[in-house]
């Protein structure tokens, strides 16, 4: 099955929709541009259960707060002047940066 469809009716049709019913009509599902989202069918499909949508860019870093929280780690953790050598050692690090 097309990946198209199979977003239609796994994700949309047995999650997205029930969610969105229980959550009223301020539900808003938020997706990107990845072709699966972007397929007519689905697209049809939003329209004739009218879940509005909007489009997260895609690929865009700059707008997903977790790539500034993995930027900030990667600093923590790679500009001391002793590198981890282990996961334990990895995890202490980390857990020092989160708790001073």
């Amino acid at each position: 099955m097309a990946c198209k469809y199979r977003y239609r009716d796994e994700i949309l049709h047995a999650i997205v929709r029930p969610c969105a019913g229980t959550t009223g009509p301020d539900f808003i599902l938020v997706d990107d541009n990845a072709r699966p989202h972007s397929a007519g069918v689905v697209q049809q499909y939003l329209e004739a259960e009218t879940i509005d949508h909007i489009r997260w860019p895609a690929l865009s870093p700059d707008l997903n707060p977790n790539q500034h929280a993995w930027d900030l780690l990667h600093a923590a953790v790679y500009t001391r002047s002793v590198q981890p050598v282990s996961l334990s050692v990895l995890a202490n690090t980390v857990h020092s940066w989160l708790d001073p």
